[in-house]
């Protein structure tokens, strides 16, 4: 019977399911209650960072797949072992804070390489809830909570449930097999319908391709990304 329910759910717009619309109702209110709490959350997160990596370029992932769900992002980049000055000082700098366990739980860019003037775009991991700040590095009145993600597991879905008050809403829900992905279904504000992302895998288990309906949204540029697998968290 609980099987037949999660089916059924599945099947449902996922803006439509209750358990979801009452989520947004209270992330709203945690929204409200980290605005004042910005900088002592990132702070205690950067304290469970035990490796840096920087890179030229988006590299790394807060959320599965984020770089090509629901658009492909421009995915190139260089890692950096040696920043010179010239890349410390690029808008394109991006430094990555990862925990015990080799996961990123802290990302920090750009918008400008005039930080001062214009902030870094900061999002960082706390417990179940991801925050998308603008942080200054001198006028921390300036800083600013941008949007909230919550991180919800319930069975074999997990679903990202995002609010950038005071009206805009995103929600990506993702059924696991195996610590796979195998759909992702993303639902916006602004969008008319829901976009069904499907996760084909070859018969040793790597991601072969993502489409939406009979279109390939997405497949490896190259023959040794033949080895992309990626954990579902």
């Amino acid at each position: 019977m609980e099987k037949k329910l999660l089916r059924m759910r599945w099947k449902m717009k996922i803006i439509e399911n209750p358990f979801i619309q009452s989520q947004i109702l209270i992330l709203k209110d945690e929204f409200d209650e980290y605005t004042t709490m910005i900088r002592p959350t990132l702070e205690a997160c950067k304290l469970q960072v035990t490796e840096w990596r920087l890179s030229l370029g988006k590299s790394l992932e807060l959320i599965p797949f984020e770089l090509i769900i629901p658009s492909i992002l421009n995915t190139k980049f260089r890692a950096i072992s040696k920043p010179t000055k010239s890349d410390l000082r690029s808008k394109n700098l991006m430094k990555y804070g990862l925990d015990a366990t080799g996961k990123p739980i802290l990302s920090i860019g750009r918008l400008d390489k005039d930080i001062e003037k214009f902030g870094e775009i900061v999002r960082f991991k706390c417990d179940n809830l991801i925050l998308n700040c603008q942080i200054f590095p001198v006028d921390h009145k300036k800083d600013r909570l941008s949007s909230i993600t919550k991180i919800i597991h319930q069975e074999n879905i997990l679903h990202y449930i995002t609010i950038n008050p005071p009206h805009n809403w995103s929600i990506r829900t993702n059924l696991i097999k195996q610590n796979k992905i195998h759909r992702s279904t993303i639902m916006a504000t602004t969008w008319h319908n829901q976009l069904d992302y499907d996760f084909i895998y070859n018969t040793v288990e790597n991601l072969e391709k993502i489409v939406i309906g009979n279109h390939i949204h997405w497949s490896p540029p190259h023959e040794n990304s033949e080895q992309i697998s990626p954990s579902a968290q």
